[in-house]
């Protein structure tokens, strides 16, 4: 791809994004049976509760995890379907209230507006546990969705989006 980022990306970032699709997949489909190891012989109490340090415990990053993968699921779908994907909440759209990402002033997609929205802090974890490797298996189902749709784009922020994709 030609276009370039404004910024560039973090390195972390960067460095997933240069590894061969085939190592991402395989690395992603381990995410869930790893998380679901990880927190196992932790009490629900254990993983509800933030440290010290910061306003997130356990259940919310999983909670998080859980609905960036329905996200980014209904994202791919929904550009599936249209002739010229175009790609709300890809770099900055010219008027984001008209897209509707920003409401009272907040986007929609602000991690600490969804763990409040969504009352993450009440979740089960084991249960989000379990939504997040529904989503994120249906997710890796949509890669060969998303070579059709990059063909059929002409957005370069939806271009940007699909090829930058650590779930692809």
């Amino acid at each position: 791809m030609t276009d370039q980022p404004s910024t560039p990306l973090p390195e972390p970032i960067a460095a997933w994004i240069a590894r061969p699709r085939a190592d991402r997949l395989l690395r992603l489909g381990q995410t869930s049976t790893d998380l679901a190891a990880a927190i196992a012989s932790s009490s629900v109490g254990a993983l509800v509760t933030p440290s010290a340090a910061e306003r997130w415990g356990a259940v919310h990053v999983i909670g998080h995890f859980r609905d960036v993968e329905e996200l980014a699921l209904d994202r791919f779908r929904m550009m599936y379907r249209m002739d010229d994907p175009t790609l709300p909440g890809a770099g900055t759209p010219d008027d984001p209230v008209a897209w509707g990402l920003i409401e009272d002033g907040a986007s929609l997609w602000d991690p600490d507006r969804l763990a409040e929205d969504r009352q993450y802090g009440r979740d089960d974890p084991y249960r989000s546990a379990e939504a997040f490797r529904r989503n994120s298996a249906m997710t890796r189902m949509t890669s060969p969705m998303v070579t059709v749709i990059v063909k059929r784009t002409s957005s370069k922020d939806s271009r940007m989006f699909l090829e930058r994709s650590p779930r692809i």
